[in-house]
């Protein structure tokens, strides 16, 4: 069910659910602050769970119970809060909803109606509807990008160098375009595959998540799509460097502590930039980090990525990196990520896995009970234990990045700091140099140590079935 006075002052169906999946859960701990009288915010709060104090000049007014909502003068016009607001039990639950994406989908005049009392009482807080309305709105804007680049770069004119690496239905290949001397990975997808294995929506899904995380360096860019009677392509910027479990399994770097940061906050900030679309990648694991020829780190492969407000309940992902949430599948949200950068810490650092075990089903058994202290080698510094437990609570609300101040949290985390002030600034400005860059390669050399496409068999033609469902590529 819907807010009351919003499903009022919003008649049309799509509209309330449109409004429902611009609601993203927080999460505020025993005696910190939501909102500070005479602050300027731009955010309506509905709490969830948990009960608050508002006050007024020092004074306490009333306790906020579940369901009610404040800051609606602020999310409206911009006006400072007008009371504070602080949570008054273990842990507080809310939903806020930010001002700019609701203006942009004009929500907030549907709103005043309802805000224009001041004191309404919220009775069901809702729970989103299923939400590509808001990511679509985005889009457009991409998908034009992705249009003009493939007139800008045909794939008649690029070189196969070799072959990055084979899937069931894919295979990835280092193309070469003469023209600016520029490198590629072509993603090449067969058609036939993905119809007989029931792949469309993946297809599809990774291309649209794609198409919306462009712009961020520690994300690997969709540069455009490509699509003939056997396969449909993704053209993407290239990671010289290669995968970063490859590179710790041949390099055995396990136990680097500068190794281990610099990779961690590169994939931290590509997290944040994937959750600042609303998708929650939803398979970080090192086999999904790639190194460029700088040597930074680009989250990759976001094949089971998905468009997120609030919960969901598909259990996927890769064992060893999977959260105790998304095991009890009692729903989960973008902290199952931050879960998994903690895992993939602990390995870079380890050389093993935490919760590693025998059999599939004991590895998920260790990973519901949590970390214990018995989990981390004597060698992990006092630091590093508190950083991995950080991001790896068992209750995602309490992850470190889950709580207020987000990713800030982690920049300020003595593992990750190290009382260099500028340190993270550096990273994600990539003015660092990397403590590890790939040696620079011709294109004759680089193909020499390649497979090439004659040893891979070749997908086949496939006909389709008249329904255009791969149209956006």
């Amino acid at each position: 069910s819907a807010v009351p006075e919003v499903a009022d002052a919003v008649p049309q169906l799509e509209k309330r659910k449109t409004l429902a999946d611009c609601l993203e859960e927080v999460y505020y701990r025993d005696g910190e602050t939501i909102v500070e009288e005479g602050t300027v915010g731009q955010t309506l709060f509905i709490l969830l769970d948990g009960l608050c104090h508002v006050s007024v000049g020092g004074q306490n007014l009333r306790p906020l119970k579940k369901g009610e909502y404040f800051g609606q003068a602020a999310w409206l016009r911009g006006e400072p809060y007008r009371e504070t607001v602080s949570v008054g039990t273990e842990h507080a639950t809310l939903l806020q909803l930010d001002r700019e994406p609701c203006q942009h989908l004009n929500l907030n005049i549907a709103f005043q109606d309802c805000a224009a009392d001041g004191g309404s009482h919220v009775v069901a807080a809702t729970r989103r509807h299923s939400l590509m309305h808001f990511a679509a709105q985005s889009s457009s804007v991409s998908l034009t990008r992705l249009d003009a680049k493939r007139q800008e770069t045909p794939r008649s004119r690029l070189e196969q160098v070799g072959i990055l690496g084979c899937g069931a239905f894919a295979v990835v290949s280092l193309v070469h375009d003469p023209v600016g001397d520029k490198f590629y990975a072509l993603k090449a997808m067969s058609r036939r595959s993905i119809v007989e294995k029931g792949l469309k929506g993946a297809v599809l899904g990774e291309r649209d998540c794609l198409a919306e995380l462009a712009g961020s360096p520690f994300v690997v860019e969709l540069v455009t799509t490509y699509k003939d009677a056997t396969c449909l392509y993704l053209l993407l910027e290239p990671a010289l460097g290669g995968e970063l479990f490859q590179l710790y399994m041949e390099k055995d770097w396990y136990g680097c502590d500068e190794k281990a940061r610099f990779f961690v906050a590169c994939v931290a900030l590509g997290i944040d930039h994937i959750h600042s679309k609303k998708i929650i990648h939803r398979d970080i694991k090192l086999e999904n980090v790639l190194v460029d020829d700088l040597g930074y780190a680009k989250v990759t492969d976001l094949g089971i990525a998905k468009v997120v407000f609030g919960k969901t309940y598909t259990v996927c992902g890769t064992a060893d990196y999977l959260a105790p949430e998304t095991l009890k599948q009692v729903g989960h949200n973008r902290a199952v990520d931050w879960w998994a950068l903690g895992i993939l810490a602990f390995a870079m650092m380890a050389g093993r896995m935490p919760f590693d075990a025998e059999d599939v089903l004991q590895i998920y058994k260790n990973i519901v009970k949590g970390f214990r202290k018995e989990h981390f080698p004597s060698t992990f510094s006092s630091e590093l234990v508190d950083a991995v437990k950080g991001l790896c609570k068992k209750k995602p609300q309490e992850r470190i990045t889950m709580l207020p101040g987000g990713t800030r949290n982690l920049t300020k985390h003595p593992w990750l700091f190290r009382g260099d002030y500028g340190w993270w600034d550096k990273v994600a400005m990539r003015n660092l140099r990397a403590p590890w860059r790939p040696e620079p390669l011709a294109i004759e050399d680089r193909r020499a140590t390649m497979a090439q496409h004659a040893d891979v068999q070749p997908f086949e033609e496939y006909e389709g079935d008249g329904s255009n469902w791969d149209a956006p590529f």
